[in-house]
């Protein structure tokens, strides 16, 4: 009887150590896959910067997890990964919209049943329909909804169709801003519950330089003492034509040597910003730069006079924080997220108000000590938001919804 009951307990207990075996298991290792489509060496937008400066900072700080970083295409040996990443090239490369929906609903769950991960992540914010495990979704904005024109049909209906979905499949959703999070809460009835900010923070290309290569790069581009810096890609969500507009009244309402710069890819250069580019009587004082590497763009932003950034809709906003890096003022619009980010350390403007922009860019022109005032105001705003900190609040997000996942396996 003694034995039997010896044998009974001992198989009860094998049963208890294997489940608290498993346990202990899944807090030493985590399986994490990481969507990393749109980190592009040399050609990353916010999306990409955002996910590489996350997600190498999450793997290097969490050197007992395992990464899986799946990319559409080969990976640059210039990109550098912690030990515990895995590149994973999935294919098809998604440079058409018919591949984007293939690469997320079909090639990527393929995958992710060979890798078994406990967690997929997903920086563009597309969840496949068809996962079966615990999801992060990165959902930086909705500018395709309020903007839909600014997109070509193809790609505008899938990522209203998509992320809607995903938005509310997803076990949390990230996102960039707390303008962006009641703008997801409201437009895709996710509860704001379910949505976690998590901040971008500055890029790292952004760091001090002598006055001595400044002069140097302006006299390469043939640039004069003081302009006006536009960063990023030309996109119409980024106010161009309007910008362009301002210049030109700018010019011809106070007389100055002033020069506009636009340094970003110009991939989305529209009809109406050519329209207004050709109507403007000082368009040769107008500089396109098209994608220039980041020493390049550190040099840009570090010599103007002022950064203008008079965008239509942003989930955040990172050119104000590498103004206030660079030490130099900015002029952004008061809407969505912008004021957020900026508060009170630039000159805010309604971006669809040529006069109100064309005013900003007067008084940084003629008024240093304004310029000095927001610049001293703007200083803490690297330290603020911080790639660290983005990292650290993901993390956070990742252990709430694991633990949630764990309680709900084994009630």
């Amino acid at each position: 009887m003694i034995q039997h009951r010896l044998i009974h307990l001992l198989k009860h207990l094998k049963k208890h150590l294997r489940y608290l075996f498993d346990i202990c298991k899944k807090i030493l290792c985590v399986n994490i896959a990481v969507n990393t489509r749109l980190v592009l060496d040399g050609k990353m937008d916010g999306i990409g910067w955002f996910t590489y400066e996350t997600m190498t900072r999450i793997a290097s700080n969490h050197p007992e997890h395992h990464f899986s970083f799946l990319f559409d295409r080969s990976v640059s040996g210039s990109l550098v990964f912690p030990k515990n990443v895995e590149p994973v090239v999935v294919r098809p490369v998604t440079r058409l919209p018919i591949l984007l929906e293939y690469w997320n609903n079909r090639a990527v769950p393929a995958k992710l049943k060979k890798l078994r991960p406990d967690i997929y992540i997903s920086s563009d914010g597309f969840i496949p329909p068809t996962l079966d495990i615990p999801s992060l979704a990165v959902i930086h904005d909705l500018n395709f909804e309020h903007y839909p024109h600014f997109l070509p049909k193809k790609y505008r209906k899938i990522y209203q169709k998509r992320l809607r979905q995903s938005a509310r499949a997803a076990h949390r959703v990230l996102t960039v801003s707390e303008f962006s999070k009641a703008d997801i809460s409201k437009t895709y009835g996710v509860p704001l519950s379910k949505i976690d900010v998590v901040y971008c923070g500055l890029n790292s290309f952004i760091h001090p330089v002598s006055e001595e290569q400044i002069l140097e790069e302006k006299m390469r581009l043939g640039l004069r003492t003081r302009y006006f810096i536009v960063v990023g890609t030309l996109h119409p969500r980024k106010n161009i034509h309007r910008t362009i507009e301002a210049f030109g009244k700018f010019r011809e309402r106070h007389a100055s040597d002033f020069q506009l710069v636009f340094a970003g890819n110009d991939k989305w250069f529209s009809g109406e910003m050519k329209d207004a580019l050709t109507q403007c009587p000082y368009r040769d004082d107008i500089l396109f730069t098209g994608r220039v590497d980041d020493s390049v763009m550190n040099l840009l932003v570090s010599g103007a006079h002022a950064m203008v950034y008079v965008s239509l809709f942003e989930g955040f906003g990172m050119p104000i924080l590498e103004a206030a890096a660079a030490g130099i003022p900015v002029i952004t619009s008061n809407n969505t997220s912008m004021k957020e980010i900026a508060a009170d350390t630039a000159l805010l403007v309604n971006p669809f108000n040529t006069d109100e922009i064309v005013d900003a860019m007067r008084r940084l022109a003629e008024d240093n000590a304004l310029c000095d005032q927001l610049v001293s105001a703007s200083k803490h705003l690297p330290a603020k938001y911080s790639w660290d900190k983005s990292a650290e609040r993901i993390w956070e997000s990742v252990l709430t919804v694991t633990a949630n996942h764990d309680d709900t396996t084994h009630p």
